[in-house]
């Protein structure tokens, strides 16, 4: 939406008045610049002078994710925290984002009156504890700085997740960040549910009221990003897989014939009735494709089958190819990435020998045969491996 068409909604919902469109235009020049913080407060005294809730259009540089900052936390998300299901791992780096969005409204070099420095709003004292623990030097560390202040921050909250009150229990991690996590354990040990936390820190307005903020800009980070950061977090999973060693990576010729006989029998005369079958009987209207989470795919696709016969799944595979070497793998992937197809990644088939190169998963063929068509611009034996 531009921001002449947001011009127009507001003469009708709200107070219209030139200066919102400015500030509006002026919190994407911020954001542009990295200020992600002024693009919010522009975007805030906009909609306060528009008397309307932020354009969807700005969504994004009003609850941001950038994708450095994204970068840095799945990089550095702590062991425990990489041991959850991808589904969890998402809802704790959204929740983080969510808490950096309340701690600093994303200003990097915020200070509190009693002394919480950066993006993370980290107390002296707890840097400390943070440094021992990480067995960084506290005297080199600059909590200005974002790389730095998102680490510490991040080490923080995964140590309240994993450590002492779990992520189904997350209104208790937030609470413990603002308020201290004994304070917080004193006032759980006194309640029959633990769900009734936030029923009991009246006492406590600040953290009450920061809980709150909290969980409801999680609502947006969740509708605006989960699916991309479920799909980094599987893609960062897989790159720790372990690499097979030359011994295990050698194929024997039978292998070869039964992968070739299983290929024909199994994909190509499948994928081609089907392509004939949606050009006769097209559906009237186009069909809704279910979002596959990163979660499910990981379960469905990427555990090794036993043999290349029970390679197996509910969705439509997009297979661009098969590879006995990674590097040719991963050239491929960057290949694919360099003309903006997503969804791609490859995966060793120990079973098999092999890597298999993937370009998406779909409920529905159609989806999969427009993911095809743009594959075979690049790599013409790409092809579909329908349900089995």
């Amino acid at each position: 939406m531009t921001i002449a068409a947001t011009s127009l909604i507001l003469t009708t919902v709200g107070k219209y008045d030139s200066r919102a469109d400015s500030l509006y235009s002026q919190a994407e020049a911020l954001y542009a610049d990295e200020d992600y913080f002024g693009a919010i407060r522009s975007i805030f005294q906009g909609n306060q002078i528009a008397g309307t809730k932020t354009p969807d259009h700005l969504l994004e540089l009003y609850y941001p994710m950038p994708d450095d900052y994204l970068d840095i936390v799945i990089a550095n998300r702590p062991e425990t925290i990489q041991a959850l299901p991808i589904d969890e791992q998402a809802t704790f780096v959204l929740y983080f984002f969510s808490l950096i969005r309340r701690e600093s409204i994303y200003d990097r070099t915020a200070v509190s009156p009693d002394g919480a420095k950066g993006l993370g709003q980290i107390m002296p004292n707890t840097a400390k504890w943070i440094a021992d623990k990480m067995k960084l030097n506290i005297l080199g560390l600059d909590l200005n700085n974002k790389e730095t202040n998102l680490r510490m921050a991040l080490f923080y909250f995964g140590w309240l997740v994993t450590e002492r009150f779990g992520i189904k229990n997350i209104e208790a991690c937030l609470a413990a960040y603002n308020a201290g996590h004994d304070r917080v354990e004193k006032i759980l040990t006194s309640l029959d549910d633990p769900a009734d936390l936030m029923n009991n820190l009246g006492g406590n307005k600040e953290t009450h009221d920061y809980v709150g903020y909290v969980e409801g800009y999680y609502q947006h980070y969740n509708s605006l990003y989960r699916t991309d950061v479920s799909q980094k977090l599987a893609a960062a999973k897989l790159a720790k897989r372990q690499v097979p060693s030359a011994e295990d990576s050698r194929r024997t010729k039978a292998q070869e014939k039964s992968i070739f006989a299983w290929v024909m029998d199994y994909v190509w005369t499948p994928a081609i009735a089907a392509v004939s079958a949606t050009e006769t009987a097209k559906p009237n209207d186009p069909p809704v494709e279910k979002y596959v989470s990163a979660e499910e795919m990981i379960s469905d696709l990427f555990e090794p089958p036993k043999a290349a016969i029970e390679i197996k799944s509910q969705y439509n595979l997009v297979i661009v190819g098969y590879t006995d070497n990674e590097t040719d793998a991963a050239m491929i992937i960057s290949k694919l990435k360099d003309s903006n197809i997503k969804d791609c990644y490859y995966e060793y088939e120990p079973q098999n020998q092999r890597y298999r190169v993937q370009a998406g998963a779909f409920h529905n063929f159609e989806y999969a045969e427009e993911r095809l068509n743009q594959v075979s611009k690049l790599y013409k034996h790409a092809f579909i491996i329908p349900p089995q």
